[in-house]
């Protein structure tokens, strides 16, 4: 059974198939286009992962929340739009990092329900509005990211409660 499927460096121009692989990770590729909203549940990767894919555009698919990920990576992609709050059903999610991307909008307070939480990275979006609360309810949550954004207002004095955070970039 295929446990990680890491595609470097080569121009994809199909789709990928297997069902049992749990990792992947098409780094720098040429892969171009929306990102799929294919997903419906029988993804069985456990992480999704784009590293450095310029020509990757779009927006977040709401059936994202409809998989059973842990960790979600993009980094310097074109994908833009807001962050779907269907993200919030992801319950093993452990890290979320959509960083130097698109994204814009506000954090939806609904993330909160993300328990297990460890890293929240969102750093050199578009991001607006203020820090909900909410993420103050991230009991596990090490490394917060949201620097490079126009995020403004107080910071949330319950993020003092966050006892694992190591990291704080605003």
């Amino acid at each position: 059974m295929l446990s990680i499927l890491l595609l470097c460096t080569v121009a994809v121009s199909a789709t990928a198939t297997a069902t049992n692989h749990t990792h992947a990770s098409p780094v720098e590729n040429t892969i171009c286009g929306r990102l799929p909203a294919v997903c419906n549940g029988t993804y069985a990767e456990r992480t999704l992962e784009f590293v450095d894919d310029q020509a990757l555009t779009g927006t977040l698919p709401p059936e994202l929340g409809n998989l059973d990920l842990t960790s979600i990576h993009m980094w310097r992609t074109n994908v833009s739009g807001t962050i779907p709050m269907e993200l919030s059903r992801i319950s093993e999610l452990t890290n979320l990092s959509i960083s130097w991307s698109r994204i814009s909008g506000t954090l939806p307070a609904g993330l909160g329900n993300l328990s297990r939480l460890a890293e929240l990275d969102f750093y050199g979006n578009r991001l607006s509005g203020t820090i909900p609360d909410a993420i103050s309810d991230f009991s596990e949550l090490e490394e917060l990211s949201l620097g490079s954004n126009d995020i403004s207002g107080t910071i949330p004095a319950k993020l003092g409660n966050l006892s694992r955070l190591t990291s704080l970039y605003l």
